[in-house]
Order: C-alpha cells, then sequence, then structure tokens
C-alpha cells in the first residue's frame, strides 16, 4: 500500500512539472500494484490514484477516459465512509452529468443527476440544520434537471 502512494505522490510531482506523459505512466503502475489486492477499490490509495488518472486523462483531452475513471471514482466514494462526503459527491456526480450530457449520453447524465439528488436529500434528512448550505446545490440539480428535458425534448 505504501508503494502506491509512493507512485501517487511522484505522478502529482510529474503533473505538476506538466509532464503528465510520465504522470499517467506512475499511475498506470499504481493501478497495477492496485490489483494484487483484495479488493483495491476500498483503498484510500487505489481510489486516489484513480482520481489523479482522471485528471490526467482530462488534460490529455481523453475526455471519455476521464469521464469513466471520474464515475468509478464516484462509485468508490459512495462505498467508503472516510471519503464520502455528500455535498462534495453531488457537486461532482453534477459536473460528471455535464459531461455525459454535452456528449449527448443521457441516460448516464440523468443517472448522475438523480444520484447527486439523492445524495443531497439524504444529507439534508440528516442535518437539517445545515438546509441552507444546500440551497444552492439542489437549485442546480433542478437546472440540470430541467436542462437535460430540454435537451431531450430538442431531438
Amino acid at each position: 500500500l505504501e508503494l502506491i502512494g509512493i507512485y501517487n505522490h511522484f505522478a502529482l510531482l510529474w503533473f505538476n512539472w506538466s509532464r503528465a506523459d510520465a504522470s499517467r505512466l506512475l499511475l498506470l503502475r499504481a493501478m497495477e500494484l492496485s490489483k494484487a489486492l483484495t479488493n483495491p477499490l476500498e483503498n484510500t490509495h487505489c481510489v486516489n490514484s484513480l482520481f489523479y488518472l482522471a485528471q490526467v486523462e482530462l488534460v490529455c483531452g481523453n475526455y471519455n477516459r476521464s469521464a469513466e475513471l471520474c464515475t468509478k471514482v464516484l462509485k468508490c466514494k459512495r462505498n467508503l465512509p472516510n471519503m464520502f462526503d455528500p455535498i462534495s459527491w453531488a457537486q461532482d456526480a453534477l459536473g460528471l452529468s455535464q459531461h455525459y450530457m454535452n456528449a449527448r449520453k443521457y441516460r448516464v447524465a440523468l443517472h448522475c443527476i438523480c444520484a447527486a439528488k439523492r445524495s443531497l436529500n439524504e444529507f439534508m434528512v440528516a442535518n437539517k440544520d445545515k438546509i441552507p448550505v444546500t440551497e444552492a446545490l439542489n437549485a442546480d440539480v433542478h437546472l440540470a434537471f430541467g436542462s437535460i428535458s430540454l435537451a431531450i425534448m430538442k431531438q
């Protein structure tokens, strides 16, 4: 596990030095090492490797690959209590829905929006005192529903 973390840190260094190619190689090596684990997607280092690789792929212009990796990261974070923050998770799901909407993958985009709404609703039920914090995000969810509905009707 420590070796995976080391690869992640070196990948970040190379990425910060504008060497996305070297960063990608290190992250792919970290992913190879994680496959030897019993359940790599339940390990923080492995999820971080996925997240970093998604960012590298985005910078390299591999938008669909980046979106696939982001989807995996969201699924993993949802199942890892130490990595799950319902507000940032909902924001990330909304951002991902925008990619899928632009790619005209409306079913996947709608799934992301619904997942964001569910996460937000769960947070609001458990934290009634923090509802003002979530009002803007809730509005963004409704706006996303409206945008996707309009896009589907225009087809």
